[in-house]
């Protein structure tokens, strides 16, 4: 099955479900609910997703995908929220909370709640702190997320806190063992700015370049299940529209492009979990 966003005939965006074999969905949240964006537990059972109140503040709900019950879990008061990860072990949400309070930096912080007790604080103790991006190691002991200073990991067990070198200071995405980390950094080639794909090992505290050449960028990656393979979104910089998806190993060798289909924008990359399937959007 799939979950995915879609606007209904009111055009009220909300969640759906799909069975691709059978070729049927249906909306799984209400007509009155705009849905944003969403995020499903790691045992596949659950869902978070925030709903739009009004032009800024949101609410954040969770929706049981057995029962289909749904009930509010945070209502970011004078904040609007977004960027929602779950834990590995599925007892808390992280997100990013922006302040709407006049003498807010203007900054996101990084906030969680507690899918048990329903408890929302601030992950750091300096409730301003800034944060964004964030995503959990696989054992959950790792938090990555960026910083004016790029990006940070912090060590949720002993406290311990690694600046990474970033212009981008975008997501990264673990490797499902949790010893690697993709990244992505501008770096200048030919007075350009061009998007790099980077990886990070965890044990050696080193950068390796993942780009067979400077001729293209790299947008968008995401590990297959097993962590033997990175698919990955690249355009070639001779091209003026479109990208196209590429399948390398994880050391980056073997680089292949999987389309072929000029004018086309590929986005929002998803192995499924058996690593058979690539879940893609096509604009």
């Amino acid at each position: 099955r799939i979950l995915y966003l879609a606007e209904d005939e009111n055009k009220v965006k909300r969640l759906f479900i799909t069975d691709f074999e059978k070729k049927a969905s249906r909306a799984i949240t209400q007509p009155t609910q705009s849905v944003v964006e969403f995020s499903i537990a790691p045992d596949q059972t659950r869902v978070v997703y925030i709903s739009q109140m009004d032009e800024y503040e949101n609410t954040i709900w969770l929706i049981d995908l057995v029962s289909m019950e749904n009930k509010k879990l945070s209502d970011c008061k004078d904040a609007a929220c977004s960027g929602m990860v779950w834990s590995p072990d599925g007892q808390r949400v992280v997100y990013e909370r922006m302040s709407l309070d006049s003498n807010a930096s203007g900054l996101p912080s990084l906030w969680w709640v507690d899918l048990d007790t329903g408890e929302d604080q601030p992950v750091f103790q300096e409730e301003q702190f800034p944060g964004g991006n964030p995503r959990w190691s696989p054992n959950g002991e790792w938090l990555s997320y960026s910083s004016p200073e790029g990006i940070r990991l912090y060590h949720l067990v002993d406290g311990e806190s690694r600046v990474i070198k970033n212009m981008l200071s975008a997501a990264v995405v673990w490797s499902p063992d949790g010893k690697s980390i993709l990244l992505r950094d501008v770096v200048i080639h030919n007075d350009q700015y061009v998007t790099q794909l980077f990886l990070y090992s965890l044990e050696s505290e080193t950068l390796v370049s993942l780009n067979p050449d400077m001729d293209a960028e790299n947008i968008l990656a995401a590990w297959s299940p097993m962590g033997d393979s990175i698919a990955v979104v690249r355009r070639e910089l001779s091209v003026p529209r479109g990208d196209q998806i590429w399948l390398m190993r994880a050391d980056g060798s073997d680089a292949h492009a999987i389309t072929n289909t000029p004018d086309i924008l590929h986005a929002s990359l998803n192995w499924s979990p058996d690593g058979k399937y690539l879940l893609y959007d096509a604009y």
